[in-house]
């Protein structure tokens, strides 16, 4: 290959990935604004790619990509009060911030709808993310998961604070926590009478 066609391939790439427009993660010493949202969670992630989750608000259509944060790290972005879903996953090269896949999430708690209050604290659960690179005779491959983690609401509350102690006096909802999983389950099991 020589050097036209591999600019010419990554163009090519760059147009049809593009760059990954995260949003800004909220710095540990802010104060919430009470007229903001804020989507949050644990995230551990083994490997060299990053993972952001698309929450799409659902009557504007306007996406935000999450980045799922460092190694054994709280995450927080700030977003306009509405109702969400998370709509894809993605993974992105770190350092370029080039888009490397989007897909959609298969957790079907995940993505279901969820309302951003002003003031608000949703967060998403904890998270296990690992990319690994498998390199074979002509190409290699890359492999990426995330897994949820069990958590309880008391440890995602103790975690949130820990990591934004300037934060006070929000209303916080947890949806893959242990307590809020059991309460949907006993809510599906019961038959209107």
């Amino acid at each position: 290959m020589n050097i036209a066609q591999l600019i010419a391939l990554i163009a090519l790439s760059v147009a049809l990935f593009g760059c990954a427009n995260l949003q800004p993660v909220v710095a540990k010493s802010s104060k919430q604004e009470a007229i903001s949202g804020y989507v949050t969670g644990y995230f551990s992630r083994v490997g060299h790619d990053g993972f952001a989750f698309i929450l799409t608000n659902v009557t504007t259509k306007t996406e935000y990509a999450m980045p799922l944060g460092e190694k054994d790290k709280v995450a927080a972005i700030k977003v306009p009060p509405g109702l969400y879903k998370v709509s894809h996953w993605m993974t992105y090269e770190i350092l370029s911030n080039d888009k490397l896949s989007k897909r959609p999430v298969s957790n079907s708690e995940l993505s279901n709808l969820f309302t951003v209050e002003p003031g608000s604290v949703i967060y998403l659960g904890n998270f296990s993310l690992t990319s690994t690179w498998v390199p074979e005779l002509y190409k290699s491959t890359s492999h990426w998961e995330i897994k949820p983690t069990s958590v309880t609401l008391k440890e995602a509350q103790t975690a949130f604070q820990s990591a934004y102690p300037a934060f006070s006096g929000y209303t916080f909802e947890c949806i893959l926590c242990v307590e809020t999983l059991a309460k949907r389950r006993v809510s599906a099991m019961t038959l209107p009478q």
